[in-house]
Order: C-alpha cells, then structure tokens, then sequence
C-alpha cells in the first residue's frame, strides 16, 4: 500500500505540473485516493511534510530532551498554545518573554 508520505509527495509534483487535462485528472485521482485512504480532504499544510524541519538539540533539560527530533511546526504551535495560557496567567511573564524575544 502506498504511504501517506508517498501520496502527498505525488500530490505536490502533480500540483506543480498541472498543465493540462490529464495532469487534474491524474491530481483528482490521488486527491480522491488520500480521501479515501486517510478519511480526511489534503490540507495544504499536510503537503510539505519532505521539507518539515526537524529540530535537534543536545541540551540536557527536560524541555530539550522532549523536542528533539520532533517537528518544529509541531513544536512552535504549541509554544504559541502555551504564550497565550501565560498572557492570560501571568502578563508581566509574557511580556517580559516577549522583550527579549524583541530584543
């Protein structure tokens, strides 16, 4: 059976090299595939996962040890989750985060 990865990969070089009749029937085919195999539309963020940038670090706290390898899209999204809860908690904390991040 043909991966997840495979099949978005496919669906990006069709994208790219949709020119005629028989490229948007070939990208509804693999769309129609994904649908099925996956039970959800492609979303355009799911497409670029090739390129995803992974992150890796070699520190030694319990925040680091938990990020490395794991997908920096994944990770930013959270911190951003996490930024809005201490906003809301703690706005001297957040905007003081948010200087030096400034700076």
């Amino acid at each position: 059976m043909i991966s997840q990865r495979e099949l978005l990969k496919a669906i990006e070089e069709c994208e790219k090299n949709v020119n005629s009749f028989q490229g948007c029937e070939k990208l509804s085919a693999l769309y129609t595939v994904y649908d099925h195999l996956y039970g959800q539309p492609v979303e355009y963020t799911n497409i670029h996962t090739e390129t995803e940038t992974i992150i890796e670090t070699d520190g030694d706290n319990d925040f680091l040890k938990a990020i490395n390898g794991k997908s920096a899209v994944k990770i930013w999204n959270i911190v951003s989750e996490l930024m809005e809860s201490v906003k809301l908690i703690q706005p001297r904390l957040y905007d003081a985060v948010m200087q030096k991040i400034q700076e």
